[in-house]
C-alpha cells in the first residue's frame, strides 16, 4: 500500500495591467506554445512542459489551468569535460571519447506540478523541486521573450508572503530602517481601505512604489495606520524589509523570508495530486484574502 505523501505548495502573484481572466489564460497558453526554455539560475533552466484547462476550480465557476513545469540542466555539450578516473580535463572538440549530446536532450529533469487560477491571477506550485524565487526568475525570463512582451507588456511576478511576516516586523522593539517595495496591485484586488491609501498613486500612473525610511530616534520608527496598510499591500505585491535592534542585537527581517506555503498529506492510492493541489490552493486563497 502506498504511503501517504506530503504536498508542500507555494504561490506567486502574476499581474498584467490592464488585466482580465482571459488575458492571463492567453499569457500562459502563448508562453506554453512558444516551447522555449527560460533561465532559473546558473545551468538550471526550465519551461512550461504541459498545460491543460478545466472548470474544476475552487468555486466551480471559473477555469483553472494546470500542468507540469520542467526543470533541467542546460549544459554546453561542446564545453570542457572532466574524466574522473584520470582526473583529466577533456576538450569535447578534440577528444572523441566524449559522446555527442543532441541540443534537444537535457539532463537531470525535475517535474513540478502547478495550478493557475486566472480569476485570482495566482499560480500555485509544488515546492519540491523549486523555490518561489526560482519559479519567479523562470517566469520572468519566459515572459520577457519578445513574442510575449510585445503582446502582454511587462508582467509583474511577486512572491506571496504570510501575514505573520508583517507582524514579526512590527514586533521589532526599535526599527531604524524600513523599506516598502511593491508593484501596483490590480484595482479589483484592493480592499476599500487599500484603495483609499493608493488613490493618489493611481492618479499619478505609478506602477512601482519604493519607500525607504530611516531614523536615529531612540524609539525607532513607529509605522502608523497608512504605513502599515502599505506594508500589507507589499505582502502580496512586493516585499517589506526592516532593520532594527532588540536589546542591542541587530535584527533584519523581511517578508521574502516567509513565503506563504501550505502543506497537506494525501494518499496517491485514493487521491490524485491534482485534487490535493485543489485543497491546498483553496486554503491558501482564504489566507491571502
Amino acid at each position: 500500500m502506498p504511503r501517504p505523501r506530503i504536498l508542500k505548495v507555494g504561490v506567486l502573484n502574476i499581474k498584467t495591467q490592464p488585466h482580465s481572466a482571459q488575458k492571463y489564460i492567453d499569457l500562459l497558453k502563448k508562453t506554453f506554445r512558444m516551447n522555449s526554455p527560460g533561465k532559473i539560475r546558473g545551468s538550471d533552466w526550465g519551461m512550461i512542459g504541459t498545460l491543460r484547462e478545466s472548470n474544476d476550480s475552487v468555486d466551480k465557476k471559473y477555469k483553472v489551468i494546470f500542468g507540469t513545469i520542467y526543470r533541467f540542466l542546460n549544459i554546453d555539450p561542446r564545453g570542457d569535460w572532466l574524466d574522473l578516473k584520470r582526473r583529466k580535463p577533456i576538450n569535447a572538440d578534440e577528444d572523441d571519447s566524449v559522446p555527442p549530446v543532441p541540443d534537444n536532450l537535457k539532463p537531470n529533469l525535475k517535474q513540478i506540478f502547478y495550478m493557475f487560477y486566472p480569476e485570482y491571477h495566482r499560480l500555485f506550485f509544488e515546492y519540491k523541486f523549486i523555490t518561489p524565487k526560482g519559479l519567479r526568475d523562470l517566469l520572468s525570463s519566459l515572459f520577457a521573450e519578445e513574442k510575449i512582451f510585445s503582446e502582454f507588456g511587462k508582467v509583474d511576478i511577486e512572491i506571496e508572503s504570510t501575514k505573520e511576516a508583517i507582524k514579526r516586523i512590527l514586533k521589532i522593539p526599535r526599527i531604524t530602517k524600513l523599506s516598502i517595495d511593491f508593484s501596483f496591485p490590480n484595482p479589483d484586488d484592493l480592499s476599500d481601505s487599500d484603495e483609499k491609501v493608493l488613490k493618489r498613486f493611481q492618479k499619478q500612473n505609478i506602477r512601482k512604489y519604493n519607500q525607504v525610511s530611516t531614523t536615529t530616534h531612540e524609539d525607532g520608527i513607529k509605522p502608523d495606520e497608512e504605513t502599515q496598510a502599505l506594508m500589507n499591500i507589499a505582502r502580496s505585491n512586493g516585499k517589506v524589509t526592516a532593520v532594527g535592534y532588540d536589546s542591542g542585537e541587530r535584527i533584519v527581517r523581511s517578508t521574502i523570508d516567509h513565503p506563504l506555503t501550505e502543506q497537506i498529506e494525501y494518499n496517491p492510492e485514493h487521491e490524485m495530486l491534482h485534487d490535493a493541489m485543489l485543497i491546498a490552493s483553496t486554503r491558501m486563497l482564504k489566507r491571502i484574502g
